[in-house]
């Protein structure tokens, strides 16, 4: 099943250039996701399942152009994969008022047990519960992995604003964290085109998170990394 929205962004989604925040899109996907999963009377997501929760693990955005301030748009959402996995995808699909597209994303989502990190089989009956298509907003996607050299590092501040119920930095926010760390010089002229990350683990409070990167122009390669483990590598491609 197809669920839609149709929305104009809010004022707080726009950023100093005067353009959608690149956050702030992943936060309006990720509602609309939200809204189709309560309509399906899904109990995970509202926390009403005990310990179980589920995370999403990868993001892919693919923009065909920018999107305009205060610009109405609709945003279709859908599921795909298989039953019986250990993750499956949320699709999303934005378009104008014209019907034409503007971008579309892919979310990977995993279910886990909060107590223990562990990943859960979906089962399905709760894959089932959401009305499944056959379709994917991407025919595949690319494995990306950490560069074994980086140009750059910083540090990064997570702030308690920055994490989620879970008490782990919320998905959307590495991206921004990501933004904010390469400065207000290199994001005056940042037109982004493809967005890529995946999690590999969930930073959480009191952690020490540093970011390096490599900005080819073109082609900016990130990772963000503790002490002890890695947590989260990222493409961005500009036009």
């Amino acid at each position: 099943m197809i669920y839609s929205e149709t929305l104009k962004p809010r004022l707080s989604d726009i950023d100093y250039r005067g353009h959608i925040a690149p956050e702030a899109i992943l936060k309006i996907l990720e509602d609309i996701g939200t809204h189709h999963s309560d309509s399906e009377g899904d109990l995970i997501i509202s926390r009403e399942e005990g310990d179980l929760a589920w995370i999403l693990a990868e993001w892919h955005v693919s923009y065909r152009r920018l999107l305009l301030k205060r610009e109405q748009i609709t945003v279709d959402t859908w599921i795909s994969g298989r039953p019986d996995s250990l993750y499956f995808f949320r699709n999303f699909l934005v378009k104008d008022e014209d019907g034409n597209e503007i971008l579309r994303a892919q979310t990977k989502i995993v279910l886990v047990d909060i107590k223990t990190m562990n990943m859960l089989r979906i089962t399905d009956e709760i894959y089932k519960m959401f009305s499944p298509e056959e379709y994917s907003a991407f025919d595949s996607l690319p494995r990306i992995k950490a560069r074994k050299e980086y140009d750059s590092e910083v540090a990064l501040a997570i702030r308690l604003d920055d994490l989620d119920f879970n008490d782990h930095v919320h998905n959307t926010r590495y991206l921004g964290l990501a933004l904010d760390a390469l400065g207000k010089d290199r994001l005056k002229d940042l037109d982004i085109k493809n967005i890529r990350y995946i999690c590999r683990n969930a930073v959480t409070s009191g952690e020490e998170v540093f970011m390096r990167y490599t900005d080819e122009g073109s082609s900016i390669y990130l990772e963000f990394y503790g002490h002890e483990k890695p947590y989260m590598v990222m493409e961005i491609e500009t036009f």
